[in-house]
This record gives structure tokens, C-alpha cells and sequence, in this order.
């Protein structure tokens, strides 16, 4: 039997930055592996092999001479509300292209906010873009819970660990660990604060594993002066490593004595930061998950401290 070929489909691919970007790459790679063959198109920052210039209504025809081109069996959309400029024309795709399989992968149902009740409109063109795609996986016990609600049948692949492990033995520094953007929704705002409460003589350093947005978005990002901003009020040090390739982060973490990432809503297996960080065996401080269940599997982890939500003085003890 002739193995398919397959069209990857992404808002973000190396060398943009981002928990997609990442998993598209050793999804494709693990594929490759299989004896799949893999197109992808994405951004045009990218390296993808077909990108476009901008998400519009003009990616249709786009994806459809793509697939002619290419003989592309199956269609394979790695899906992120606030990824593709936020542009619908991905959630139709299931539907308007007629000309292969789609077969979508949600890596987070949360819609990002955009103005009042505009979330219902998000989560209602994402729920049709589900039912219009042949098949359906998503990566975490939350968002399956929601699709299940909406009589959605979906299949659970978690994710894995996106950063290899450290290649020599590091002995631990005196700084708190954060891996990725500095965002909101991870909690980034807290840590500083949580970090802010140490005497100032006995105060240790954050060091940012990774880049910095360029602005505040739907993400829930925080821009470079906010950041900074923030930590000098409450009198924290910031450390940036810049971007780093995965084998670099993954060392530069492991230098960390902790890392943390105290999410204000709960921690969730959404998080590719926290799967990441979990791996390499150092003390990860975060948030107790909102439902039971959001961290299946983990939970059981000697290395995963888990304090209340939303507050920074039980952070400071755990950390």
C-alpha cells in the first residue's frame, strides 16, 4: 500500500517562534520517518515549503492548487484560535476545499478575546470547522471534554515533550526558571510578583528561556516593556536568553534550581512549555488544574509542585 501523502497546514514554522512551530516540525519529522510524505505551507516568515503572504479568502485557491500540484491525499490543519492573523478562511477549509480529506488538530478551543461575545462567534465557527473535518484530534483532556459536549466524537493524542534532553549534567543556579513568551495566561505577571515578595538581598533572578513579543496580542502576551516594566517595580531581575534552538533550552533550563509557570486559570496539557519543562526532571512549580482531569498522567509527578491559582504569596513559598 502506497503511503499518503500529506499537506501541513500551519499558522507558524521554523524559524518563527512558538509551541506550533515546534511540534509542526517533529510532527512532520516523526512522519517522515513512517515513509509519509509531508508538504507543509504556513507563513511566510517560515521555511515552509509553500507559504503564503498573508491568511485571506485567496488561500483557498491556494490550497487547492497545492494539493494538485503536490497529489496531496490528506490535508492536515494544526489549529490555534489566534494563529493565521486570525483570518476564517482556516476554519472553512474543511469545507470550501472539496479536494482532499481534512483532518484537523485543535491545540487549544479557547477562543482569545477579541471585543465582548466575540468568543461566541470563535468557538462557533471553530465547532463547525470540527464537524466539517474527517477527523478530529486534539491534545489535551479539556478540549476533548468540550467537543464531547458538543456531540463531537475527537481523539485524545497528548502532546510530547518538544525539547530533547539536556546534554551534559548541570548543577542547578540560584534562578527561577520560565520557558517561552512572557504571557499572562502563563502566569508571567504573578511570577514576578510571587518573585517580588523574596527580601531583596535573598531575591533570585528570573531567567526568560526564549524571545520576547514585540506587542501585547490575543495571546496574552506581554510585550518587552511591560515585562520590564513590571519587574522593576516589584524589583526583580530579568534575565533573556534570546531565542534558542531546542537543544540550547533545554540546557539552559536545566541550569535553572526551579522553573515555573503558574497559570492564573490552572495548569492544563495545553501548555508545550510545561510538558517540556516536566521532562528534564527539575522542580516545576504551577497552578492546580480548574478540572480534575487536565493533567492526566502528570499529576503523579514527583517533580510537579502544584499551589493555588492566582496567588503570588504561595507561589513565593513553593518557589
Amino acid at each position: 500500500m502506497t503511503a499518503p501523502r500529506v499537506l501541513l497546514i500551519t499558522g507558524e514554522y521554523p524559524p518563527m517562534q512558538g509551541g506550533i512551530s515546534g511540534y509542526t516540525e517533529l510532527l512532520r519529522s516523526e512522519m517522515e520517518l513512517q515513509g509519509i510524505q509531508t508538504v507543509v505551507l504556513s507563513s511566510h516568515a517560515s521555511s515552509a515549503d509553500e507559504t503564503v503572504e498573508t491568511w485571506s479568502w485567496g488561500a483557498i485557491s491556494t490550497v487547492r492548487e497545492i494539493v494538485s500540484r503536490h497529489r496531496i491525499d490528506i490535508v492536515h490543519v494544526q489549529y490555534q484560535a489566534g494563529a493565521f492573523a486570525m483570518h476564517p478562511v482556516v476554519n472553512l477549509l474543511s469545507r470550501l476545499i472539496r479536494v482532499a480529506p481534512v483532518v484537523t488538530t485543535f491545540h487549544d478551543l479557547r477562543p482569545p478575546y477579541l471585543f465582548p461575545k466575540a468568543g461566541r462567534v470563535r468557538f462557533f465557527t471553530m465547532r463547525r470547522m470540527a464537524r466539517w473535518s474527517k477527523a478530529v484530534i486534539v491534545t489535551n483532556p479539556d478540549d476533548r471534554h468540550t467537543l464531547s459536549q458538543a456531540k463531537i466524537p475527537s481523539q485524545l493524542i497528548p502532546l510530547g515533550p518538544s525539547l530533547p534532553s539536556p546534554d551534559a549534567r548541570f548543577e542547578p543556579e540560584p534562578c527561577i526558571g520560565y520557558f517561552g513568551f512572557p504571557s499572562r495566561q502563563k502566569g508571567f505577571d504573578l511570577l514576578i510578583q510571587a518573585i517580588g515578595r523574596f527580601p531583596a538581598r535573598e531575591r533570585p533572578p528570573l531567567c526568560i528561556v526564549g524571545g520576547h513579543a514585540t506587542a501585547a496580542g490575543h495571546h496574552g502576551f506581554m510585550s518587552l516593556k511591560d515585562a520590564e516594566t513590571l519587574a522593576a517595580e516589584c524589583g526583580v531581575e530579568l534575565t533573556w536568553t534570546g531565542y534558542l534552538d531546542a537543544q540550547a533550552a533545554s540546557n539552559a533550563l536545566s541550569r535553572c534550581a526551579v522553573i515555573a509557570f503558574p497559570f492564573p486559570d490552572g495548569a492544563t496539557q495545553r501548555s508545550s512549555a510545561l510538558i517540556a519543562a516536566l521532562q528534564l526532571g527539575r522542580t516545576v512549580v504551577t497552578a492546580a488544574p480548574a478540572q480534575a482531569d487536565s493533567l492526566t498522567g502528570l499529576t503523579r509527578l514527583p517533580q510537579l509542585v502544584q499551589i493555588p491559582r492566582g496567588d503570588p504569596a504561595q507561589l513565593k513559598q513553593a518557589l
